[in-house]
């Protein structure tokens, strides 16, 4: 029986150049510089890279790589946090124009997932829908309890929900949420256009070898 993983192993999967005719939309992040859109150019198991159990289903996602000061990571809250606050930072330091995070690549993939994986993107969802939420539904209660007490008898924990609890604490928290929510591989920065490094369960990464190997 496929368990938890104890380790994570790497797993290189080999990229190409986009060739889909949609266009790509990758809001809410803004590029301010050109960068590649890429897609898996390999095949890849039926296998949950994050569990090694049987895939559920496969999920279409784009997997977006941002510029820091650790090259092109990955974009996941811990990631945009540390870029945003860094940015914001500079943009303090030296009274220059408003903080942007910058895009550095895209890498599109029909990654497999596992039950779990599934579950937990939709408790993810389902917490950045509540998260906000809180800030919009503190205003009403305020308001409508401004209306019936009066100035001066609005309850303070009411106030503090809807500033700065639900704006803009509640805001970040729930693209932080959602943004989880996508982040159905992780992977290590990347380094050029014919591949991504992926952290997977190693029953993946054997199986993704066999596949790759028997598509060769």
């Amino acid at each position: 029986m496929v368990g938890k993983p104890l380790h994570t192993v790497d797993v290189r999967i080999a990229t190409r150049a986009w060739r889909g005719k949609e266009a790509v939309d990758v809001r809410p992040l803004r590029a301010t510089a050109e960068y590649p859109f890429l897609e898996v150019a390999q095949p890849l198991p039926d296998l949950c890279a994050a569990h090694g159990r049987r895939a559920v289903e496969r999920r279409g996602t784009w997997i977006r790589f941002l510029r820091t000061g650790r090259g092109s990571e990955q974009a996941t809250s811990g990631s945009l946090a540390r870029s945003f606050s860094g940015e914001m930072w500079r943009a303090l330091r030296t009274l220059t124009a408003t903080p942007k995070v910058e895009i550095s690549a895209v890498v599109y993939g029909e990654w497999p997932v596992c039950g779990d994986c599934v579950r937990r993107a939709k408790r993810l969802r389902w917490l950045g829908h509540t998260l906000a939420a809180i800030g919009p539904a503190a205003l009403v209660g305020s308001v409508v309890a401004f209306l019936l007490t009066g100035p001066g008898q609005v309850p303070i924990l009411l106030v503090l929900a809807a500033f700065p609890g639900g704006f803009p604490l509640g805001v970040i928290l729930a693209i932080f949420a959602y943004g989880d929510a996508r982040a159905l591989i992780h992977c290590r920065p990347i380094a050029d256009e014919t591949s991504v490094i992926i952290r997977a369960h190693p029953e993946f990464a054997d199986a993704a070898q066999g596949v790759a190997g028997s598509a060769g």
